[in-house]
């Protein structure tokens, strides 16, 4: 009969004590969720304007361009920009809003006639 309750009682604390562990790790992860996307609000650009994963990248183009068209992949973005004669892409990083390099598109030869 001792041998019984002595038993329970070590359930019973094995029980409370599982439950424990439950709720911290159930609390760990609902910090750990507010901590990241806290970070991610409150992130900064080297600027120092405040970002929520937008920002504004001044982009240098020569008066009387025009944009002809953008794409965008993962990692990088591309505008595609008409000036003149001729074309360039530029790219830019995304996650830095820095210009990572340029595509100079220059006219050769006669252009096709449709």
């Amino acid at each position: 009969m001792a041998s019984e309750t002595q038993d329970l009682r070590f359930l019973k604390a094995l029980v409370i004590g599982l439950g424990v562990l439950v709720a911290i790790g159930t609390l760990l992860v609902a910090g750990i969720i507010v901590t990241r996307i806290y970070e991610a609000s409150s992130r900064q650009s080297p600027e120092g304007v405040l970002t929520t994963g937008s920002y504004n990248v001044p982009l240098q183009v020569p008066v009387g361009s025009k944009i002809l068209g953008i794409a965008a992949t993962h990692d990088r973005l591309g505008v595609w920009v008409k000036k003149g004669d001729g074309a360039t892409i530029i790219i830019i990083n995304p996650k830095s809003g820095k210009v990572a390099g340029r595509i100079l598109l220059e006219p050769k030869g006669p252009a096709p006639t449709p």
